[in-house]
């Protein structure tokens, strides 16, 4: 497999090639098994999700037989490769866009839904993500992560806010490798970091138990064949005119695996509508790369980290223990009439996932708008900055369901 790319950067053959293998995989219903253990196993905790989502991407890429680009929703819009209705394949058959949306389970009985936010908040993912690798611990860095991902898949909204069905959704998993491409970055810059809440947690996916420290330790997913190096990858073509999408496609028979172990990713045989058989053969899901050898490149670097900025102070607003909720939503923090943030709510569906969380948000830019003139070293600034905030919950359906003042302070922290 070549290297994960931004999904923005694709050449026309490799989102070709990619959609190819992501239909195929939905056809078979490969695709499915393995979102729908995101539901059914992925622990409770940002620190043990980060690692849980971390093998299952490499078990979906075993999957599709190809690599997953990443969406930077720091930097970029919702990618119009996972918003176009059609594409057409290689050999000039037109089809439905597999990355448009999912099949749900059957007990659903729908495609995967989105009501994506008019304007996205690129800003405030660009401040969690800088403010998440500033982190020295595993356990911050995560718990800030994962408020930016929770933002970014509530901000898309529908089904991509609610745990049981947020899987399904082909753009799920272009969220989740852009999350695990920062967990990258900050292991490269924290080598010798203990991960000490990791010790003798035993994770659970669809393919048995596994050592959650083995799995936060091993960076292999980002060191593969630059794409650019890849030849066949990278050939340039003239789409060929639309035709009427064919009734089949090749696939290439195998040999079903008689033994999966637990590190293993299979799908087992899948027939399709032609009579062919499809066997996802069962493989080692990752080759394990410590971090300490790990070198970085620089494809992979943030747009803040390209930019070498120097550290300065920043002001941030601290929402101890909120409580999670069933049903997606968010919490606006407003200044008067104005939103500066959110609190992002992933709705936790019938998982059980339902605990109080801190939330950490970067309010430089509101501090100094809001309160001009202002000095962010002066607590009286801060404090009368803090005594103008605000804030407004709503749920799902975009229901007021409160409004004032809640438990929360303001800090400064320099990174």
């Amino acid at each position: 497999m070549h290297a994960r790319v931004n999904v923005n950067e694709m050449s026309g053959d490799q989102l070709c090639m990619f959609r190819d293998r992501m239909r195929m995989a939905l056809a078979t219903g490969a695709f499915e098994k393995i979102a729908g253990d995101h539901a059914a196993f992925s622990p409770d905790g940002p620190a043990a999700g980060l690692v849980w989502n971390r093998r299952a991407l490499a078990r979906m890429e075993q999957a599709l037989g190809t690599t997953m680009p990443f969406w930077d929703s720091a930097s970029d819009p919702v990618p119009q490769a996972y918003l176009d209705l059609n594409y057409t394949d290689m050999s000039g058959n037109v089809w439905p866009n597999p990355l448009l949306g999912g099949r749900k389970p059957a007990s659903a009985g729908t495609t995967t839904t989105r009501r994506i936010m008019n304007q996205f908040p690129t800003g405030q993912l660009a401040d969690a993500e800088a403010l998440a690798l500033s982190r020295g611990t595993f356990g911050d860095f995560s718990s800030v992560l994962e408020d930016a991902q929770c933002l970014v898949q509530t901000s898309i909204g529908g089904d991509m806010g609610d745990l049981d069905y947020a899987a399904y959704d082909p753009l799920f998993w272009a969220v989740h490798v852009n999350t695990d491409r920062i967990c990258y970055r900050w292991q490269t810059t924290h080598a010798n970091v203990s991960y000490a809440s990791m010790a003798n947690l035993t994770l659970t996916d669809g393919t048995g138990s596994f050592d959650s420290l083995t799995v936060v330790r091993d960076l292999s997913g980002w060191q593969r064949t630059p794409v650019e190096d890849d030849d066949d990858a990278a050939r340039k073509r003239t789409p060929p005119a639309a035709t009427s999408p064919s009734a089949s496609q090749p696939v290439v028979a195998q040999s079903a695996p008689s033994v999966v172990s637990a590190n293993t990713a299979t799908t087992g045989v899948q027939m399709l509508a032609n009579g062919s058989a499809l066997v996802q053969r069962s493989t080692m899901i990752t080759t394990v790369v410590n971090s300490t050898t790990m070198v970085t490149a620089d494809r992979y670097l943030t747009r803040t980290e390209r930019r070498a900025l120097p550290p300065k102070a920043h002001v941030l607003l601290m929402v101890p223990q909120v409580m999670s909720t069933q049903a997606q939503g968010h919490i606006d923090v407003m200044v008067e009439s104005t939103c500066i943030a959110q609190v992002s709510l992933f709705g936790m569906g019938t998982t059980g996932h339902l605990h109080p969380k801190d939330h950490v948000i970067d309010v430089t830019f509101a501090f100094f708008k809001m309160q001009s003139p202002a000095n962010i070293s002066n607590g009286r600034d801060l404090e009368a900055f803090h005594s103008r905030l605000t804030f407004k919950a709503f749920n799902a359906s975009s229901s007021l369901v409160a409004n004032g003042k809640i438990p929360s302070y303001v800090r400064v922290d320099t990174y």
